[in-house]
């Protein structure tokens, strides 16, 4: 062993899309309110799940401090309006406020870990590493996501 080497004693971990599969949740959460809202507007499913998930990925490449202040509700509203918008069924406001509504719900139940995840987390606590999560996501949804995938004992800091 290299005796100039420096044991490693922290890691840390993003969240989304590197130990929870987020793309695969929010397609899939996106893909069945789109396909609720083409059976009731007749608009089509493919199109408003492209046009949402548009959005989503444009607001977090245009994420300033003032939107970490935001209500995340209102602003997945302010998504799906501008969804429904673009595929012509965006006359109803009460709509993108359940299509968010509907998609938070949907979204929880895909939440899922990457393989392996759990094995790696509990791996490094054996080893006595202290283990934290990074991330420019906002509070309210990681620290919902990391509840609800049952993994916060991994973590000495979030």
């Amino acid at each position: 062993m290299n005796p100039h080497a420096r044991r490693i004693e922290i890691v840390l971990f993003d969240l989304d899309d590197t130990l929870h599969d987020d793309t695969y949740a929010y397609h899939n959460a996106a893909e069945e309110v789109a396909r609720e809202v083409a059976a009731e507007h007749g608009v089509d499913a493919i199109a408003l799940k492209a046009a949402y998930i548009a959005q989503a990925e444009g607001f977090w490449h245009r994420l300033s401090a003032h939107d970490l202040k935001v209500r995340l509700a209102s602003i997945r509203a302010s998504m799906w309006q501008a969804a429904l918008d673009s595929v012509g069924a965006g006359g109803d406001p009460e709509l993108a406020q359940r299509s968010a509504e509907r998609y938070n719900a949907y979204r929880v139940k895909y939440f899922t870990l990457f393989p392996g995840a759990v094995d790696l987390l509990r791996s490094l606590r054996e080893r006595g590493m202290k283990v934290g999560i990074v991330t420019n996501g906002l509070s309210e949804t990681h620290r919902e996501k990391i509840a609800l995938l049952q993994i916060s004992e991994f973590f000495d800091a979030i």
